[in-house]
């Protein structure tokens, strides 16, 4: 599918101005593209090369999409904004993409990797209106303070919700990401078998960059699919010791399968989803996503199960 590009200024309060891109494919009729926010990491910035190729990923599957810099990016710096600057920045961009003749109105998810992600979901549990969520490496708790974890606001959650990580991420360790994942009304838990908290693999994977990318593109956007067709619904919640979270997908029409769905949330296999999904406009958006593995699955609750361990190697 044709994807249009451009480079764009967003305003945000206060009178500061930071950067963005914005996709949207081509020919989607206006009013018709659900879209995706994508704030960058601590560390990244707008060109961070993952949210870059989900950028164009998902413009080929039908979304609009617009990732931006914090104003700390904007200035060059290194030491992000305070967290109410960072939370001010997402609205605006939020409200910028809303704007966009291309967008479907209500068709929005918030989201974004590692911090970006983070910051979206303090606004979603204080209840900003949005499609879905979607977290890419979720940081449980900053470097070196496992003690502080973050997941505090996440049961005030009430929008469909992904939380697609690597299985080596060391700010958010599996068995801790699956509790946290129960928290959310209505979440999937999505994994990236072998992938760091920047989906870096180890060498002995064999698997370059994009293939890595192409895994968490496939996993997001199935999920996406799922969520803006409205195929995604919560679940009910248990209580007590070992309570789990579910995300429910409605049943499809008989003989149709489910236009694609993240993998049931264990490590024992990578992520995968079909390159086939029907796309996300309301009225159809062509395909034009790079062809993906062509397995799909339905989403399921988290299982407590952990990870086989990478085998060291000599580096």
């Amino acid at each position: 599918m044709p994807v249009l590009q451009e480079k764009v200024t967003v305003p945000v309060p206060d009178g500061d101005k930071v950067s963005g891109v914005l996709t949207v494919p081509a020919r989607v009729p206006p009013g018709e593209a659900p879209a995706v926010l994508l704030a960058h990491g601590a560390g990244g910035d707008i060109d961070d090369p993952l949210l870059t190729y989900l950028q164009i990923f998902l413009a080929g599957r039908g979304y609009a999409a617009l990732r931006f810099n914090f104003p700390y990016r904007e200035r060059k710096r290194k030491v992000p904004d305070k967290e109410e600057v960072l939370e001010r920045t997402v609205q605006a961009a939020l409200a910028f993409l809303a704007a966009q003749p291309a967008v479907a109105p209500g068709s929005i998810f918030l989201g974004g990797k590692s911090m970006g992600g983070r910051i979206s979901s303090h606004l979603a549990a204080r209840g900003t209106r949005a499609a879905g969520l979607l977290l890419l490496a979720y940081p449980l708790h900053a470097p070196g303070r496992p003690d502080r974890v973050r997941d505090q606001h996440l049961s005030q959650i009430r929008m469909p919700t992904l939380f697609l990580s690597g299985t080596r991420d060391a700010l958010a360790p599996y068995d801790s990401l699956v509790t946290a994942a129960e928290l959310p009304a209505h979440a999937t838990l999505s994994w990236i078998e072998g992938g760091d908290h920047s989906f870096r693999m180890l060498r002995s994977s064999g698997k370059r960059a994009e293939d890595v990318w192409l895994e968490v593109a496939e996993a997001a956007a199935a999920w996406l699919d799922l969520a803006a067709q409205g195929k995604l619904k919560r679940a009910a919640r248990t209580t007590g010791k070992g309570a789990t979270t579910k995300t429910a997908a409605k049943s499809p029409s008989p003989g149709k399968a489910p236009a694609g769905a993240a993998v049931k949330a264990t490590a024992r296999s990578a992520t995968k989803t079909t390159a086939k999904a029907k796309p996300a406009s309301r009225k159809g958006a062509g395909t034009g996503a790079p062809r993906g593995n062509g397995h799909s699955a339905r989403p399921v609750a988290a299982r407590k199960t952990k990870p086989r361990k990478a085998r060291k190697t000599t580096r």
